[in-house]
């Protein structure tokens, strides 16, 4: 999912353990903070599995 959108996976979970905020994380990343709202959503209920790619 994370690959989807054009988001590091390993960045996102990072940002999320130094509780960066979406905005935050957004402007590094590049991507709309919806984006990182929707992923951390999905990753906070679903777990990491849920956010890393499909091969």
């Amino acid at each position: 999912m994370c690959n989807e959108v054009g988001v590091n996976e390993d960045q996102l979970i990072q940002g999320i353990s130094q509780n960066k905020s979406d905005k935050e994380m957004a402007e590094e990343m590049g991507v709309p903070e919806r984006t990182i709202q929707g992923l951390r959503k999905r990753f906070m209920t679903h777990g990491i599995a849920s956010i890393e790619g499909q091969d």
